[in-house]
This record gives C-alpha cells, sequence and structure tokens, in this order.
C-alpha cells in the first residue's frame, strides 16, 4: 500500500508501521498501540505511538531523534487524555517529558569536550507507572534525575563537573527532593622522573548536596596515589606496590552521612603485592599459573560502613579500593593470597580452561568494614571464578 507500508525485520530504517500491541489490565481494561515509525532524514526520525483504551482514554507518545555531527538528541513526550474530556481541558489531562541531548566542542587544550543536558518531568506521580509508558530514556517509573554534565579529557587530565535534580515520586512532597550543586571531580596524572619507576595521581571530589526538608552535605576529599611497574627479581617473583594518601573534608547539616559540624581527617595504606608467573609448554597445550599474595596496612581508622552493600569477588579482591568508597580507607593489615590457572589452544591460542581462586585474612576483625563482603572478618569467604571452553562453539 502507498500509505501504509509494514517494513519487515530485514529493512534496517523504512518507514512505517511497527508491531502493534494488545494489552488487557484489570484497573484499565484493554488497549490497543499501533506504533508508527517515520524517517524524515538521514539523521532525523520520529516513533508516534498512540495508544487507545475501551473507555475511549488516548494515550499519544512522541519519540523524536536528532543526529548531527557534534550533537546527539532525543526527545520523548506524551499526553494523555481522559475519554470523558476535552482533549485540551487541563482537568485529568496528564503528561511527561523526557529528552536527552549530547554536544562535542573542539577545545585547544583538551582532546574531548562534552556537554550533556538531561531533562525528566511529569505532571503525575503515578503516570508513568500507571500507564507504563515505555522509552529508551525511562529508566525509572519513580525517579527523575535532571542534570547537566560537563566533560574534559585529554592524555593526563579528566575534569567532570556537574548539576543534578533528583525526585522521587514515591515519596510526600516535603522530602522528595535532591540536588547536588556542585559536583566537581579532578583527576591528574603527574609525570615523574624514570628513576621513580612508577605513576603517581592527583584526583580530588568535591560536591555540595541537599535533600529532604533542612539537610545537606558538603564533601571535599583529595587523593594522592603512587602506583609503582611491575619488576622483577633474578628469582622470577614478580612485585609492584600502591601508596595512598587521602584527606576527607567533611559537614553537614541534620545529616544521615556526616556529623553536623565541620571534619578533616588524613588517611593513609600501604598495599606490596608479590606473584610468581609460570608458564609452560606443551606440544598442543599452553598452561599459566600464578599465585598471588598482597600484604595490606593502614594505620587509620574506618568509617563505619558495616551496612553497605558490597560485593567482593575475584575481579576485586586485589583492588586498592576494594571497598568502593571515597569516603574512608580499609584500616588494618590483612594479607590476601589467590591463584590464577589458565590453559590455551596452542593452535589458535583459544582459552579452554580458567580457574581462580583466592580469600583474606587480617591479623585483627574490623568490624566497620562491610558485613556482606566477609572482608572484615579474620578469615573471609573464598571467592572464585572457573570457566571452561571445550569447543570453539
Amino acid at each position: 500500500f502507498p500509505r501504509f507500508f509494514h517494513p519487515d525485520p530485514t529493512v534496517k530504517r523504512q518507514s512505517g508501521f511497527l508491531m502493534p500491541r494488545i494489552t488487557n489490565t484489570n484497573t484499565l481494561g484493554s488497549a490497543i498501540e499501533v506504533p508508527y515509525f517515520n524517517v524524515f532524514a538521514d539523521n532525523k526520525d520520529l516513533t508516534l505511538k498512540p495508544r487507545l483504551y475501551s473507555d475511549k482514554s488516548l494515550i499519544l507518545q512522541t519519540e523524536y531523534r536528532l543526529e548531527e555531527k557534534n550533537s546527539s538528541h532525543i526527545f520523548d513526550f506524551s499526553l494523555f487524555r481522559d475519554g470523558s474530556e476535552d482533549l485540551f481541558n487541563d482537568k485529568n489531562r496528564k503528561n511527561h517529558f523526557f529528552s536527552n541531548s549530547k554536544f562535542k566542542y573542539d577545545n585547544e587544550k583538551f582532546d574531548n569536550t562534552a556537554v550533556e543536558v538531561n531533562i525528566e518531568t511529569t505532571s503525575n506521580d503515578t503516570y508513568l507507572k500507571t500507564y507504563k509508558v515505555k522509552s529508551p530514556l525511562i529508566k525509572s517509573e519513580t525517579l527523575l534525575n535532571s542534570y547537566v554534565n560537563l566533560e574534559m579529557r585529554n592524555q593526563d587530565t579528566y575534569i567532570k563537573t556537574s548539576v543534578e535534580s533528583f525526585i522521587d515520586l514515591a515519596q510526600n512532597k516535603r522530602e522528595r527532593y535532591e540536588y547536588i550543586y556542585p559536583n566537581l571531580e579532578l583527576i591528574k596524572d603527574i609525570e615523574l622522573s624514570p628513576e621513580y619507576n612508577g605513576i603517581l595521581t592527583f584526583d580530588s571530589n568535591a560536591y555540595h548536596k541537599k535533600y529532604s526538608v533542612n539537610s545537606h552535605d558538603s564533601t571535599l576529599i583529595n587523593n594522592f596515589e603512587y602506583q609503582s611497574f611491575d619488576y622483577t627479581l633474578n628469582n622470577g617473583l614478580k612485585n609492584n606496590f600502591n601508596l595512598i594518601l587521602k584527606n576527607v573534608n567533611t559537614d553537614g547539616h541534620n545529616s544521615t552521612i556526616n556529623r553536623n559540624e565541620l571534619s578533616n581527617k588524613l588517611l593513609g595504606s600501604f598495599i606490596f603485592e608479590s606473584s610468581y608467573p609460570l608458564k609452560k609448554l606443551g606440544n598442543k597445550y599452553t598452561s599459566f599459573l600464578e599465585p598471588i599474595a598482597s600484604f595490606r596496612y593502614s594505620p587509620t581508622e574506618t568509617k563505619n560502613i558495616s551496612e553497605y552493600d558490597r560485593r567482593i569477588d575475584v575481579n576485586n579482591i586485589f583492588s586498592p579500593n576494594r571497598i568502593s568508597d571515597n569516603n574512608t580507607i580499609e584500616g588494618g593489615e590483612s594479607i590476601t593470597i589467590g591463584n590464577k590457572y589458565k590453559l590455551l589452544d596452542q593452535k589458535n591460542s583459544r582459552e579452554l580452561i580458567l580457574f581462580d581462586l583466592a580469600s583474606n585474612f587480617r591479623l585483627d576483625e574490623n568490624g566497620d568494614l562491610p558485613v556482606k563482603s566477609t572482608i572484615g572478618k579474620k578469615s573471609s569467604d573464598i571467592v572464585g571464578n572457573a570457566k571452561i571452553s571445550p569447543n570453539k562453539y
């Protein structure tokens, strides 16, 4: 048909009707949705999704996309009309508007400069959840997040600053709002002379957050981290060490995470890691075995994060910040022991078997560390990973 074209799934980008959808719920009744996809040009298109209910209620939803050389835009909006009301009558009318725009700019000092603007709003607290309004931009039916981000990076510097707002539609109107302004992050790799045999990184994080009725948090965290290069002894041992110096400054008012006063702390941590990588060549297969031991010491006290939900596995158990918290450091003395094994097919370098195991042991139990991770105990859970690929299929 000249007007009612329905492209089959093999067509990459063609105007026409998409797969219709029929729903039936006890609260809303039956509804039919017939989407139409329209291509305006090589860089712009639109999806119109009208949804008609059995009581003559109507949702008109539109998603518009635009791609340009240095920008990308997605707009998604809808309008709900009750079956008994006029389309332009404000009574019982609902709508939503979501948009995301990204811009790239040329800058002499930075290789990449990008700005992202995200807007999320709805006229009714339960509209998105009740009518199951779907879109790539809608990540949550009850939490709205609007923000403006600026990111700049070059070979040794990364800068990010943002202003954000959160609205929790499930909360009462006095406590649903949260604002973060500003939110700053700076990461700088400091070039060292070759004799220092490592990398020095400075990073700084600062934010001011206002939430609930009369609560706010202010935080400034500065980190100096030195990571040495691997150096191998004559006996085959491969070693490296990590040194972290952390300055934490916090202030709060009616805060749920900080004290209601200005606080300054200086924290430190030292990690020494040693491994013994082994390799065995056979006629058909090559095997690798690497025992690892990591010694960790910090004289500073850990902030109480025992209730935090943290997962420790073989991918992060040797990481300097395995508790994933920038406000504190894992205090005390501990040793992490692990073993990695890998078997490769020499013919096509395909990985046939992978087997990793690791566990953490502590001199004194640390009850301030996340309980779920078990790394605060004298002996943690044994974590592991196993993989087998008997054939290329």
